[in-house]
């Protein structure tokens, strides 16, 4: 039978503008907080549109952690 585990912790979250520099950062809070991503904002403003990098460090409830990474593309 396989065994199933739960992420409970979103131990990094970090989100990159096309140039590299990091516009969003959370650490060590629950997948399931409200605040736990990104807003689309960056020092209080919207952010330009366009194309981010992100990637997260997932951890579950057996201690492993698998990191994950991916685009988003921000639209108005």
């Amino acid at each position: 039978m396989p065994l199933l585990y739960v992420v409970i912790t979103l131990k990094a979250f970090t989100v990159f503008d096309r140039w590299g520099s990091l516009v969003f950062s959370r650490e060590d809070t629950l997948t399931n907080a409200p605040d736990a991503g990104w807003n689309g904002r960056v020092q209080n403003e919207a952010a330009a549109l366009g194309i981010y990098a992100w990637q997260a460090t997932l951890e579950y409830e057996n201690g492993h952690r698998h990191q994950i990474k991916g685009e988003i593309m921000l639209v108005q």
